[in-house]
């Protein structure tokens, strides 16, 4: 079924920067490798390393901690993790509508003729595989507090032989001035309910906003009979019970 995109969310570490976007283009490719022989008549390939990335096009945002400062500052920088879902967020659906990865942002570049809006555009190239998402909680604009935040179940984790779990966290927000910290995990299932539980994945405890990538968990680590997953998010602070968070965090399998 065609789809319009509208609504297209990019976080590009711990900052949202979809409303400085008109385009974003992901790209998923492999790097083809000449095989031809001498009993050839024709080019013969094999399909080698895959090479993903993300373009995007916008307008400049000079703002102190926006997309300007943001994108300059992390040309080159490894580790960044990069999120976009072309055509919108969709929370706890099993369709795969998004796309995250590790990357280096490549280049950032602006100018353009004079009396336009300025422009500016990005590259992000893969440092590691490029995920099909499911999004579990997205707390973009309804911000998590100190209670437990947890999410509606996911049914996804089958894991075959050479598959791995995938997760990533987006920290767009966080409320500092109150000695506040964020830390999350994916727990699993055998049933939508949660009667009994496992922790997957445990992603680090964060003071400041940030993009945590979680180290991709092995089948052999995983069990077939916990299809369900769901994220447990906590805020928590030294100094007031006020703190909130704001993010998104994703699960993929593959």
């Amino acid at each position: 079924m065609a789809r319009v995109q509208t609504g297209t969310k990019v976080l590009v570490g711990p900052l949202d920067i979809s409303c400085d976007l008109h385009t974003a283009t992901i790209n998923h490719a492999s790097e083809m490798l000449d095989q031809t022989t001498f009993c050839d008549t024709t080019r013969s390939h094999l399909g080698g390393l895959f090479v993903s990335s993300v373009d995007a096009q916008g307008y400049v945002n000079l703002g102190s901690s926006l997309s300007d400062p943001m994108l300059f500052g992390a040309v080159s920088v490894p580790s960044t993790l990069v999120s976009v879902w072309p055509t919108g967020i969709q929370v706890g659906s099993t369709m795969q509508t998004g796309r995250g990865f590790l990357s280096v942002i490549a280049n950032y570049d602006f100018g353009g003729s004079v009396g336009s809006v300025l422009p500016f555009t990005f590259k992000a190239e893969s440092e590691g595989d490029m995920i099909r998402t499911v999004t579990l909680d997205n707390a973009l604009t309804t911000a998590w507090s100190t209670t437990p935040n947890t999410s509606a179940a996911a049914n996804l984790a089958h894991c075959s032989t050479g598959e791995r779990l995938y997760a990533g966290l987006h920290v767009t927000a966080l409320s500092t001035s109150l000695g506040a910290s964020i830390s999350g995990v994916i727990q699993a299932a055998s049933s939508s309910g949660f009667a009994s539980s496992n922790t997957r994945i445990t992603f680090s405890a964060q003071t400041c906003k940030a993009g945590t990538f979680a180290t991709p968990i092995l089948a052999s680590a995983l069990s077939t009979d916990q299809p369900f997953l769901r994220s447990v998010i906590t805020v928590s602070t030294g100094t007031s019970t006020g703190a909130v968070a704001s993010g998104v965090v994703w699960v993929g399998v593959q």
